[in-house]
Protein backbone atom coordinates (compact mmCIF):
# COMPACT_ATOMS: atom_id res chain seq x y z
CA UNK A 1 0.00 0.00 0.00
CA UNK A 2 1.46 3.32 -1.17
CA UNK A 3 1.63 5.71 2.20
CA UNK A 4 0.77 9.66 1.65
CA UNK A 5 2.16 12.81 3.65
CA UNK A 6 -0.43 14.70 5.75
CA UNK A 7 -0.54 18.25 7.78
CA UNK A 8 -2.42 19.08 10.14
CA UNK A 9 -2.62 22.47 10.61
CA UNK A 10 -3.61 26.24 10.01
CA UNK A 11 -5.92 26.95 7.03
CA UNK A 12 -2.75 29.42 6.00
CA UNK A 13 -0.62 27.23 4.70
CA UNK A 14 -3.11 24.50 2.99
CA UNK A 15 -2.83 25.68 -0.27
CA UNK A 16 1.32 25.40 -0.50
CA UNK A 17 0.83 22.04 0.56
CA UNK A 18 -2.52 21.25 -1.39
CA UNK A 19 -0.44 22.18 -4.78
CA UNK A 20 2.82 19.68 -4.06
CA UNK A 21 0.31 17.02 -3.65
CA UNK A 22 0.28 16.91 -0.15
CA UNK A 23 -2.94 16.23 1.98
CA UNK A 24 -3.90 18.65 4.81
CA UNK A 25 -6.31 18.44 7.73
CA UNK A 26 -7.22 22.18 9.40
CA UNK A 27 -9.05 21.19 12.93
CA UNK A 28 -12.60 23.65 13.48
CA UNK A 29 -12.07 22.50 17.36
CA UNK A 30 -7.96 22.07 18.06
CA UNK A 31 -8.73 19.66 20.37
CA UNK A 32 -9.87 17.36 18.12
CA UNK A 33 -6.39 16.68 17.87
CA UNK A 34 -6.04 13.61 19.74
CA UNK A 35 -8.65 11.74 18.36
CA UNK A 36 -7.21 12.58 15.11
CA UNK A 37 -3.70 11.43 15.28
CA UNK A 38 -5.22 8.04 17.11
CA UNK A 39 -6.81 7.66 13.50
CA UNK A 40 -4.17 8.09 11.76
CA UNK A 41 -2.06 5.85 13.56
CA UNK A 42 -4.53 3.11 14.07
CA UNK A 43 -5.16 3.07 10.09
CA UNK A 44 -1.40 3.22 8.50
CA UNK A 45 -2.41 5.66 5.67
CA UNK A 46 0.20 7.80 5.88
CA UNK A 47 3.81 7.31 6.16
CA UNK A 48 4.84 11.18 7.43
CA UNK A 49 1.91 12.94 9.46
CA UNK A 50 3.76 16.29 9.82
CA UNK A 51 1.87 18.94 12.93
CA UNK A 52 2.15 22.02 13.73
CA UNK A 53 3.35 22.42 17.17
CA UNK A 54 0.71 24.21 18.70
CA UNK A 55 -1.63 21.17 18.45
CA UNK A 56 1.32 19.80 21.36
CA UNK A 57 -0.39 21.60 24.34
CA UNK A 58 -3.78 19.22 23.64
CA UNK A 59 -1.86 15.94 23.47
CA UNK A 60 -2.93 13.68 26.22
CA UNK A 61 -0.12 11.21 27.30
CA UNK A 62 -0.97 8.31 25.02
CA UNK A 63 -1.10 10.99 22.04
CA UNK A 64 2.63 11.80 23.52
CA UNK A 65 3.50 8.23 23.23
CA UNK A 66 2.21 7.52 19.80
CA UNK A 67 3.44 10.67 18.49
CA UNK A 68 7.20 10.63 20.17
CA UNK A 69 7.42 7.15 19.56
CA UNK A 70 5.76 5.50 16.45
CA UNK A 71 7.84 4.73 13.42
CA UNK A 72 4.84 4.14 10.65
CA UNK A 73 3.87 7.14 10.43
CA UNK A 74 6.41 8.91 11.19
CA UNK A 75 5.22 12.00 13.24
CA UNK A 76 6.95 15.42 13.08
CA UNK A 77 5.96 18.68 14.99
CA UNK A 78 6.82 22.17 12.98
CA UNK A 79 6.00 24.93 13.54
CA UNK A 80 4.70 27.47 11.03
CA UNK A 81 5.73 30.44 13.07
CA UNK A 82 7.39 32.94 11.53
CA UNK A 83 9.42 34.31 14.73
CA UNK A 84 10.59 30.62 15.51
CA UNK A 85 14.67 30.09 15.56
CA UNK A 86 14.50 27.70 12.85
CA UNK A 87 12.94 28.63 9.49
CA UNK A 88 10.55 25.96 7.81
CA UNK A 89 12.67 24.71 5.49
CA UNK A 90 15.21 23.93 7.66
CA UNK A 91 12.76 21.92 10.02
CA UNK A 92 11.31 19.92 6.67
CA UNK A 93 15.20 19.05 5.57
CA UNK A 94 15.71 18.15 8.65
CA UNK A 95 12.49 15.80 8.52
CA UNK A 96 13.40 14.07 5.35
CA UNK A 97 16.87 13.94 6.62
CA UNK A 98 15.69 11.87 9.64
CA UNK A 99 13.28 9.74 7.60
CA UNK A 100 14.92 9.01 4.03
CA UNK A 101 19.00 9.54 5.69
CA UNK A 102 19.66 12.19 2.80
CA UNK A 103 20.39 16.41 3.40
CA UNK A 104 18.21 17.55 1.03
CA UNK A 105 18.17 21.27 0.80
CA UNK A 106 15.18 23.19 -0.03
CA UNK A 107 15.39 26.81 -1.78
CA UNK A 108 12.79 29.10 -0.89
Amino acid sequence: MKQKVLVIGQSDYKPGFSLVGVDYITLSEPSEVRKLLRKIYEEKNYGLVIIEDDYEKYFDHRTKLIVYESTNPLFFLLSFDTKHKVSVEEQISEVIRMSLGVQLKIKS
